[in-house]
């Protein structure tokens, strides 16, 4: 498969809001490298396919946005560079190292040796062009959430899986039974193939999208680390697929968004008792209480927030 890489060179007082851009338009990750003092380069990545246009349109627009919000412009225009998978993936690979999260938790790509002690629980993770080596502050977020909250023989959902990290690191904990699904077919390929090679198959299933919603049901956590958009846009649905009591961990929130975010759960049903925070992203954790939806309150948030395919 071809890929195109985006190179965006800013400030780096817009660091994170370009990252949240990338994001937003379906880059699965972003490599950040510091080109000199205050100045960043962004790398993010997205498939050579009929979607592309309209996806590097709408970043180019949100970009032009940033003086309307007091963040300097881009100091080059964006550059472009088409890319093979097997090359990413080289380069890739000199990059990712072992990684301890939270208390337990390691983090490996199998080329690498890594010599555990007894209490440590170890993934391995080959992400390929999918989001989510535990290197992003949202992954991190997430997967310390998980370390606090999952009680073993839970059953879990994990909603835009991307490599399967956190459907994996649900599994090593003691779910039960985990069902993950994102809604492009590479990162549930990858998700796939990074479960058995954590041995997970029968724990563990991948899904699409609307097969998703249909076998996941009566869950006692679920984990989503996508946009605040999204979150917004899927909340109610989230709250269908929960068991009473049922937690919600969720990120890939900006600390601007969290009080919106936070309001569209409490609308669709949720009561957020828990907020992570590392550098500006945002992590929340809520417990489902079966109240009922209030449609006005989250189409309001809509407006604000609008779902990705609208922007």
């Amino acid at each position: 498969m071809r890929w195109i890489e985006i190179a965006i060179t800013c400030p780096a007082e817009t660091e994170e809001a370009v990252n949240y851009a990338l994001l937003q338009v379906g880059c699965g990750g972003t490599q950040i490298e510091e080109v000199e003092e205050g100045v960043r380069l962004i790398r993010g990545f997205l498939p050579l396919n009929d979607a592309l246009t309209p996806r590097l349109d709408a970043l180019q627009q949100h970009l032009q946005r940033f003086p309307e919000f007091g963040l300097p412009p881009l100091c080059q225009p964006i550059a472009l560079h088409p890319i093979d998978e097997a090359d990413w993936e080289e380069a890739w690979k000199l990059h990712f190292k072992p990684m301890r999260i939270g208390n337990r938790l390691v983090i490996t790509p199998p080329w690498e040796a890594f010599d555990a002690t007894p209490d440590e629980i170890v993934i391995l993770l080959e992400p390929g062009m999918a989001f989510g080596t535990g290197s992003h502050p949202t992954t991190r977020l997430c997967l310390q959430a998980l370390e606090t909250y999952l009680q073993p023989g839970m059953r879990v959902a994990d909603i835009g899986t991307g490599s399967g990290i956190l459907a994996i690191a649900a599994g090593k904990l003691g779910a039960a039974q985990v069902f993950a699904t994102d809604i492009d077919s590479l990162p549930r390929q990858i998700a796939a193939e990074n479960v058995a090679r954590n041995g997970l198959e029968t724990v563990i299933t991948i899904h699409p999208v609307p097969q998703f919603y249909e076998v996941a049901h009566h869950c006692h956590l679920v984990v989503a680390n996508i946009v605040a958009n999204t979150i917004i846009e899927i909340a109610p649905d989230v709250a269908r697929i929960c068991a009473p009591e049922a937690l919600f961990i969720t990120s890939g929130i900006v600390e601007e968004h969290e009080n919106l975010v936070g309001e569209a759960l409490e609308a669709a049903g949720f009561t957020v008792f828990d907020t992570r925070h590392e550098e500006v992203w945002v992590c929340l954790v809520a417990r489902y209480t079966a109240r009922p939806s209030d449609e006005a309150t989250l189409q309001r948030i809509a407006k604000i927030l609008p779902p990705l395919a609208e922007l």
